[in-house]
């Protein structure tokens, strides 16, 4: 960008067209009444945005030397131009990473959008790099980037760097990584936190067949008791499943969320003759909700119903 600035070519038609209509509606504007963020400002950022780097640059230059362009006009033409450039401008990875892990290289944030914008295109290792980068110095909405990328798709040398970031900061997207993937003795050690941040039930289905684990069933409603069974393979009588739906299908409230969750449960505890029978029997009291027509049609939500 430099080299260009330096140069002082001469403005095409179209360039010098530009030129004009804004020394004529935007230099007496930006000289007088220039309120950041207003609609006229708004509309002059506008246009500079839809110019072309070249095109910038050289009307810059003709704005520099221009004694009757306001500079609040001329910084925010350059303000503008640097942004554009900096988008064009295809940098190494190794410079992006050291720009991103730079906090005073006032380029992090263009550092962050880059390697997001690369990562499916990156090799595997360089893609490791973003996401230690990521959890060791990133923001939390960088941090969470990076967790939901970890939690669809582990990678075993990540336990110790999840670890610090998750004893650092607790992020909740960071806690179904842990829940997922980390080892038995680190989620039992860090169950209570897990449990305030992801929810005890999420806990119990990790941990319910872990020996050392004791779940806490007053902490959990019946559904989310049948969910954390269900997900966690801990060994239950079918007379206990049974007499506990019993009673849950005494209740006088039944709740979508609540019924989704028991209906995922049972299908995977292998209740089918109890399934069967609430298609046949479904209390009335639950209709005017569960079989409304937007609940059916509501696609199922698998990421819900598990870690």
């Amino acid at each position: 960008m430099e080299k260009l600035l330096i140069m002082k070519p001469e403005l095409n038609e179209h360039e010098n067209r530009l030129l004009s209509y804004l020394r004529e509606h935007a230099y007496d504007y930006y000289q007088d009444e220039y309120k950041k963020g207003n609609l006229k400002d708004r509309q002059f950022v506008a246009l500079l945005q839809s110019l072309t780097v070249l095109e910038l640059a050289r009307i810059a230059c003709q704005m520099e030397i221009d004694a009757g362009c306001p500079r609040s006009l001329y910084y925010k033409v350059q303000r503008v131009l640097e942004n554009k450039w900096e988008l064009a401008t295809v940098r190494p990875f190794k410079k992006l990473i050291d720009l991103y892990i730079d906090k005073n290289s006032m380029k992090v944030g263009y550092a962050s959008n880059a390697l997001k914008k690369q990562y499916d295109e990156i090799s595997q290792e360089k893609q490791h790099e973003v996401l230690c980068a990521f959890l060791d110095t990133g923001s939390k909405g960088d941090r969470e980037w990076a967790a939901r990328r970890l939690r669809d798709n582990w990678i075993e040398s990540m336990d110790l760097l999840v670890a610090k970031a998750w004893r650092a900061h607790h992020d909740r997207v960071l806690s179904f990584v842990v829940l997922r993937h980390m080892p038995d003795a680190f989620v039992l050690e860090q169950q209570e936190e897990l449990a305030a941040v992801a929810g005890y039930r999420y806990v119990c289905a990790r941990l319910g067949g872990v020996k050392g684990f004791k779940m806490d069933e007053s902490k959990l409603t019946v559904t989310e008791w049948f969910y954390a069974v269900a997900k966690s393979g801990l060994k239950v009588s079918k007379d206990e499943l049974e007499l506990r739906l019993e009673a849950y299908l005494k209740s006088e409230f039944f709740d979508h969320e609540d019924v989704r969750r028991l209906l995922w449960a049972m299908g995977r505890l292998g209740m089918t003759d109890e399934l069967m029978s609430l298609q046949n029997e479904w209390p009335e009291r639950i209709k005017p909700s569960f079989y409304q027509d937007d609940f059916l049609d509501m696609p199922y939500e698998h990421k819900k119903l598990t870690l």
